[in-house]
């Protein structure tokens, strides 16, 4: 044991700078809170000391990756190790990297309050527009360049203090290990823990009750290195500013009368069940549908789980290549349902029985504002787990309702089915019930028979009468029909309100999207405050009834009658898809036909990236 010790010595100095530098990572963020405190509200200044702690867990992965060739350098097994010559080298790398994340840290710190989220690498093209600026910024901050100046002294005055000790006697097997065993703890530490997915500025969320509080505990150095092995989005300037506002807007709001009793909303999503499956695979579902609100041609805005989710909850379509939470824009705000409730006196979960981390759903889910996050983990008993995705349907249903139970009222639930995915699992029971039928199809089957289930426990609830059932899909799921697996066909979803006073019901006709989710339910329960989505209520007879999406690099956009191809410079395919729904005919060689709508995805677009670059999808505050 005292072998091994001697011969750690050059573990133990990198640990020492490492830890030293880690003080100083720490010591920025205290500055960092003190110039932008007004952007950050604590509920109590207790929290503080835990946010710091919580807050180490992304320093130390950042400090990890910054300083690899340092790691490197003092744990490969070669004897010039103590040598001044390398160690001067060292001294150089350590200063020199650590001095130029410093920088971007205390950058951020003047920088925060114009984007309210640590900088992304994309924040730079930004630079060659504002240059002019630069000698401003500096005279205004001087005293970063001071800071700075401190923490590269304390730099050199660490490395100083942690040289290795002389080592006695020199065993290269016995160094060897030291390196494989450190190296192995530290790459640990660098993706943030064993968890399933390595830790990203979105992780965050995961420890704050106040969204706005994520950027306290994440820093911009791990912000730069996510963001920057992700694909950005380019700012469109189609129209002026103004331009743009006139053609379209995100703000949004309903002068209702504030309800007396406020209703409870229960949102039901199906995994991969398109309008396709829903009739004879789905005899409840069927049914409930005729007692409810119906949309006549509902569609999602994404093909993807984690595209349908921010759609439905937040009211942002997929108009980039990348989810959000697969994105630079990660830990950008999001004033989701669940955060403009939360505002107004609802408690909210979100209801998924998958393996926790499954599609940083957790994350989130917290990002936009839920109070809770029920997944596998909480439902504790793996005898009804399928196997690969999660808990089955039935009995996670029910768990949803048992634990909606417990919610404060008014509330806000989402549930997110599981066994209607592709392998289509079902219980060994269900299988044996329905041995002749093709697995989607009998996967389908199930899930309507968990709904039924759920609205049977449902009903028996005292919140049931007073809730607003909503019930579509995240997207659809395979199909042999040519028409669900056109560019039309293949986003088709249902989308119904069921009302159990039966107050709302009958057909909403032409098209509407996931996005109009979130306003149309604001509307129904009387919300009268202005919030940002980019879909609208569907009670509002005078809406400009759109669908539009990005499939396959191109946008896509249709109203009553006609479906348009725009490749982001200009439009190449017009259909009239009501007469030619395989959209076959290409109406803009061969006829006229309204094309003034571009100039609304246009600027639907331009609002859409500059607010996901600048951080701008949402309201200001009061």
């Amino acid at each position: 044991m005292n072998l091994l010790r001697k011969n750690s010595a050059f573990l133990l100095s990198l640990l020492q700078r490492l830890a030293g530098v880690l003080f100083l990572f720490t010591l920025i963020r205290i500055v960092f809170l003190i110039h932008n405190q007004a952007h950050f509200t604590l509920e109590s200044s207790l929290l503080l000391p835990k946010y710091l702690v919580n807050a180490l867990r992304f320093d130390i992965s950042s400090i990890i990756y910054a300083n690899a060739l340092l790691i490197l350098g003092m744990l490969i097994p070669f004897r010039s190790r103590a040598q001044p010559v390398f160690q001067r080298i060292l001294k150089i790398i350590f200063v020199l990297t650590n001095g130029i994340v410093f920088m971007f840290e205390l950058t951020d710190i003047a920088y925060f309050p114009f984007n309210l989220r640590r900088s992304i690498v994309s924040d730079f093209a930004l630079l060659q527009n504002t240059s002019e600026m630069i000698p401003g910024f500096l005279a205004e901050f001087w005293w970063l360049f001071v800071f700075w100046l401190f923490l590269l002294l304390s730099l050199f005055w660490i490395f100083q203090k942690t040289y290795p000790k002389a080592i006695p006697e020199y065993i290269p097997r016995l160094h060897i290990f030291i390196m494989l065993g450190a190296l192995t703890l530290l790459g640990i530490g660098a993706r943030g823990g064993w968890q399933l997915r390595p830790l990203s500025p979105i992780t965050a969320f995961e420890y704050v009750e106040d969204q706005r509080l994520a950027p306290l505990l994440t820093n911009t150095t791990l912000s730069l290195l996510s963001s920057s092995q992700l694909p950005a989005i380019n700012p469109q300037s189609y129209f002026t500013p103004d331009d743009a506002a006139k053609l379209f807007t995100i703000r949004r709001q309903y002068h209702n009368t504030p309800p007396s009793s406020k209703r409870n909303l229960f949102i039901i999503v199906l995994e991969s069940f398109g309008s396709e499956h829903v009739g004879a695979q789905t005899p409840f579902l069927d049914s409930l549908l005729q007692h409810s609100l119906q949309v006549e041609e509902g569609f999602a805005n994404g093909l993807r789980s984690t595209q349908g989710i921010l759609s439905i909850t937040a009211s942002i379509p997929k108009l980039m290549g990348q989810p959000l939470m697969f994105s630079p824009y990660q830990s950008n705000r999001v004033d989701g349902l669940a955060e403009v409730l939360g505002n107004w006196g609802y408690s909210s979960a979100f209801f998924h029985g998958a393996n926790p981390g499954s599609m940083e759903f957790e994350r989130f889910t917290k990002q936009s504002g839920f109070d809770y996050y029920l997944d596998r983990d909480e439902y504790n008993d793996d005898s009804q787990y399928d196997g690969q995705w999660g808990i089955w349907d039935e009995p996670f249903f029910q768990f949803a309702v048992k634990e909606t139970n417990t919610l404060k009222l008014p509330f806000l639930s989402v549930l997110f089915s599981l066994t209607s995915h592709h392998p289509y699992k079902t219980p060994d029971w269900f299988t044996k019930k329905h041995p002749l039928l093709a697995p989607q199809i009998r996967a389908n089957k199930y899930t309507d028979f968990a709904l039924q289930q759920f609205f049977e426990s449902a009903q028996q609830q005292p919140w049931f009468q007073q809730t607003l059932f909503v019930i579509t899909a995240d997207h659809t799921g395979q199909s042999k029909d040519p028409y669900y697996q056109s560019n039309q066909g293949r986003y088709r979803v249902p989308i119904a309100i069921f009302d159990p006073q039966q107050q709302i019901k009958g057909t909403i006709e032409g098209v509407a999207q996931h996005t109009d989710i979130m306003p149309t339910l604001l509307d129904l329960i009387g919300y009268d405050q202005a919030f940002a989505a980019f879909g609208n209520s569907l009670m509002d007879s005078t809406r400009n009834a759109l669908v539009y999406h990005l499939h396959g690099g191109w946008f896509h956009l249709f109203n009553q009658t006609y479906y348009y191809e725009f490749n982001g410079f200009g439009l190449k395919k017009v259909f009239n898809y009501r007469k030619d729904p395989m959209l076959k005919v290409n109406l803009l060689e061969t006829d006229s036909v309204p094309v003034e709508i571009i100039d609304t995805l246009k600027a639907i677009i331009q609002t859409h990236h500059d607010g996901m670059i600048n951080n701008q999808l949402f309201l200001p505050d009061k």
